[in-house]
């Protein structure tokens, strides 16, 4: 809880100077366990992954680097891969973006490619799960054929 507290009073600070981050990390406390927070890993776990999100978006920027796009990228897919549910949110961040890339008058190849960044980094984590899941069912079938014999 504090973890997120303290990431939510950043958030509403950066967007609503100091007050709006005590009053942001004020709400959070105050309404957390009428939500639920906490109770299960996974949704404790996502709180924090969608606040560094947010934290780590600039939706005013004119030019973004490729290192924040994968930084995006690679919180949204461990998101996704705490909870599938994240996807959602991915999508919405991806498609807030491209609009928000518009109205700053950035050039829609421009756009594309961030949005193809964030995507490629997104399937990192996804990648690195299939394949340790791969290696633990082989380790596992082998085990099992060690037995058998």
């Amino acid at each position: 809880l504090s973890i997120s507290t303290g990431l939510t009073f950043l958030a509403g600070k950066r967007d609503a100077g100091w007050m709006g981050g005590v009053w942001a990390a004020g709400f959070f406390v105050v309404w957390s366990p009428v939500f639920g927070f906490g109770k299960l890993w996974y949704e404790a776990f996502l709180t924090p992954l969608y606040l560094l999100i947010l934290l780590s978006y600039d939706p005013t920027a004119t030019r973004r680097s490729p290192r924040s796009l994968f930084w995006l990228g690679l919180l949204g897919g461990t998101a996704i891969m705490v909870k599938q549910h994240a996807a959602v949110v991915i999508a919405a961040l991806v498609l807030w973006n491209a609009f928000a890339g518009r109205r700053v008058v950035r050039p829609l190849r421009a756009v594309v490619h961030d949005t193809i960044r964030i995507g490629l980094a997104a399937i990192l984590p996804l990648i690195a799960l299939a394949g340790y899941q791969l290696a633990r069912a082989a380790r596992d079938a082998t085990h099992a054929n060690l037995r058998a014999t």
